[in-house]
């Protein structure tokens, strides 16, 4: 039996609670003595990976209301989360479109990608290091062995020395000139002759005679109509025109461009239809995987306790800014203990052995405590002082204790920080 010199009651567990990410907290329900249950995340977190049954995709997913149903009720604290939910509902959408629209028709299309690619499956696998000879079955359209990267050089090469050229005629030193015409229309004037007819008088048709008696029924008007001078200016940076061979081959090199990206589209589409079960599960895959993120994000704006225990902090108030990991509470299980212990023994003490604590007067009550303990941990002094600081593991009251002089009460839990009266405390290595 030794002598103690202090003993300090701990938690063997205790938790500053924190959310993953930061936001306003919206709620707390969260008092100082306030007894919380223990939350099981990763049973609840399991749920909304339901939507795999017998290794298929199915129709089952959690909206933003699902999760929060589940989680919500188990909480003690949450954070503002209106933008995280919408985002979770339309990860749900995105998911839910494909699913219907594509993974259940994924037989259907994989039969129409058959009949429109029949015959290309090779083609995909013979994308590297193409022979577009072998590919077109026209040596007139590639000149050889030509590869795409070389044909746009090609192309690139021909458009710069044919705006060289340009600049150079039109006196520009910019390499894309601007090739400017402009066409003037002069002034004219034009004489139309109409006929004079006469007049109406009460619907009869009379003649004009003029001072000399000629008779103006016969003669012939004439009008002027004078047009000023128009100039039209076009104004073009393709200089189109000016060196018509360099055009006609930059337009072919252009067609040759298009019918390889036609050929390489048509040869991953071919690839698509050899391989088209498995893209379409990698593709429901993706998508439920991005819904199951934010789906995750928003259930850790729900704050739950890891284990049971007590609150013995609370650092926020509802409506304040909260960081990722910053501490909103401290929670401390007060249901298996670590005693905290420093006493003077003349002998060998180990890790792992049996210990009990005997406590009179306990409280003040003249009872006398009994307390099963294993020493967890263990550091000696000097082997002149025989000192040693050691941790001791216990279960509160009632689980491994033993009262005598009184009857059993709640009031003999020990509290958290609880400090042993040394004179009335000593420890019996087992």
């Amino acid at each position: 039996m030794s002598n103690v010199l202090t003993m300090q009651v701990r938690p063997k567990q205790s938790s500053s609670l924190s959310f993953p990410a930061g936001g306003i907290l919206r709620r707390l329900d969260a008092k100082i003595g306030q007894t919380v249950g223990k939350v099981d995340r990763q049973i609840l977190e399991d749920r909304l990976a339901a939507e795999m049954i017998a290794g298929k995709f199915s129709d089952q997913v959690f909206t933003s209301q699902d999760i929060k149903s589940i989680f919500n009720p188990h909480a003690i604290a949450s954070l503002a989360n209106a933008s995280t939910a919408a985002a979770v509902d339309a990860a749900v959408a995105r998911r839910q479109i494909f699913y219907k629209e594509r993974y259940l028709n994924r037989e259907r299309i994989r039969s129409a990608l058959g009949f429109a690619y029949e015959g290309m499956e090779q083609s995909y696998k013979d994308l590297k290091g193409i022979d577009y000879d072998d590919a077109f079955q026209d040596n007139r359209l590639t000149h050889g062995k030509l590869k795409r990267q070389d044909l746009l050089m090609q192309l690139a090469d021909m458009q710069r020395r044919k705006y060289i050229r340009v600049s150079r005629q039109t006196g520009s030193n910019a390499v894309n000139a601007l090739i400017t015409s402009t066409t003037v229309i002069p002034a004219a004037t034009t004489t139309v002759r109409n006929k004079h007819v006469g007049s109406k008088t009460n619907g009869i048709l009379s003649s004009q005679v003029d001072a000399q008696g000629n008779n103006l029924s016969d003669m012939y008007i004439a009008q002027q109509s004078t047009f000023p001078s128009q100039t039209h200016t076009t104004t073009s940076n393709l200089a189109e025109g000016i060196f018509p061979q360099g055009d006609i081959e930059i337009r072919y090199k252009e067609k040759m461009l298009e019918l390889i990206d036609i050929f390489i589209a048509d040869a991953i589409g071919a690839g698509r239809f050899d391989n088209f079960e498995d893209i379409s599960n990698h593709e429901m895959g993706l998508l439920s995987s991005e819904l199951r993120r934010v789906q995750l994000a928003y259930a850790d704006t729900f704050l739950t306790a890891p284990f049971e225990g007590i609150i013995t902090a609370v650092f926020k108030e509802e409506g304040e800014s909260v960081q990722a990991g910053e501490p909103v509470m401290r929670i401390e299980n007060d249901t298996s203990l670590l005693l905290l212990t420093s006493l003077r023994h003349n002998g060998a003490i180990r890790v792992g052995q049996s210990a009990s604590i005997i406590a009179d007067n306990l409280f003040g009550t003249k009872a006398t405590a009994e307390i099963d303990c294993t020493v967890v941990s263990l550091r000696g002094h000097s082997a002149d002082d025989g000192m040693w600081d050691m941790i001791l593991s216990a279960e509160n009251y009632p689980m491994g204790w033993k009262i005598k002089g009184t009857e059993h009460d709640e009031n003999l839990k020990l509290p958290l920080n609880y400090h042993f009266d040394r004179e009335n405390t000593k420890v019996i290595l087992k």
